[in-house]
């Protein structure tokens, strides 16, 4: 498996999550979502499932920007 890396800013006013997910240290290799939760739980699940990885793989990649 690359390297994987996920950034993940929740903007709770606005009702929604950006995530950045870079797979090695290539820059196209780059993905951004907008996710309709502002629950960490949920947006750890939902990334889980698009990236077809367990939920405690993610919750050791994941790592949360302040907004």
């Amino acid at each position: 498996m690359n390297f994987i890396v996920i950034k993940a800013e929740i903007e709770k006013k606005q009702g929604f999550s950006f995530v950045e997910i870079r797979i090695g240290n290539n820059p196209l290799k780059k993905l951004n979502f907008v996710l309709p939760v502002t629950e960490v739980n949920m947006l750890e699940v939902m990334t889980a499932q698009l990236l077809n990885l367990s939920l405690e793989d993610i919750r050791k990649i994941i790592s949360y920007l302040k907004n």
